[in-house]
């Protein structure tokens, strides 16, 4: 990364904080004292571990939070699988191939995600290199809102503006939305869902990739695609927002 990319994700850094992040932990539920634990374990290994996804936006927009932690961390999967043995910690290969690790802890269920690049992808699965740049890892994710990290003193890394636009209630892919689509065709659909969580509308530019891309939905596993499915019937904005999203026909797709 250039001086000046470093310099400005400094800025990033320094003007982001979760205010009373502790305080907030407590109230909303976020497991901390767990977390401090593996945060310990990973740190005698020289890595690092992040939050990312539901938790952050839930504690920036002052949430109680209902779904698992998702974390990410500098160390590849071997190494975390090593750090988990020496702490007696419980886990699970659940995604081991992609980079993704469950840990079994005080009856918590923890991802935890190695960094990674996409090197190609079909538009169902990516073919990935693991990295230690936190940069990379946030430029291969969907939308801005999911690419926000939170150290465990409540630092936030947002490279992308994703904290602005999820107060904003603003939901749009990172870069050019047809792209980001292509590595992924389940896109379409977590598009769909985040943008009736978390926004009153859909952005037209992102609805409209969506729409000329649909077809390639039946190109995903069923499952895939009715797990996104379930979890988008059941958002606030579904009901709401029902007519318009029926009328370009994407999830007639789905099945």
């Amino acid at each position: 990364m250039t001086e000046k990319k470093l310099y400005l994700v400094f800025l990033v850094r320094i003007k982001n904080k979760i205010e009373n992040f502790k305080s907030l932990c407590e109230k909303y539920n976020l497991p901390l004292r767990e977390l401090l634990v593996l945060k310990k374990s990973f740190a005698r290994a020289g890595g690092e571990i992040r939050i990312v996804g539901g938790n952050v936006r839930d504690l920036i927009l002052k949430r109680t939070i209902n779904s698992s932690t998702d974390l990410a961390s500098d160390l590849n999967p071997d190494q975390i699988i090593d750090c988990l043995k020496k702490s007696n910690i419980r886990y699970l290969k659940t995604g081991y191939k992609f980079g993704t690790l469950t840990i079994l802890f005080n009856d918590l269920l923890i991802e935890v995600t190695s960094l990674r690049k996409d090197l190609s992808s079909d538009g169902r699965w990516a073919k990935v290199k693991y990295t230690n740049n936190w940069f990379e890892d946030a430029n291969r994710r969907d939308l801005t809102i999911n690419s926000i990290y939170s150290d465990l003193d409540g630092n936030i890394f947002d490279y992308f503006g994703g904290k602005e636009d999820l107060i904003n209630g603003k939901v749009v892919f990172i870069g050019k939305p047809l792209d980001r689509i292509k590595e992924d065709y389940l896109r379409i659909l977590r598009f769909l869902r985040f943008s009736l969580e978390y926004s009153k509308t859909f952005d037209d530019e992102c609805l409209a990739a969506c729409n000329s891309m649909k077809k390639k939905i039946s190109l995903l596993s069923f499952e895939r695609r009715i797990s996104e499915f379930k979890k988008i019937i059941i958002t606030k904005g579904f009901s709401a927002n029902f007519h318009q999203l029926n009328c370009t026909k994407i999830l007639d797709y789905v099945f």
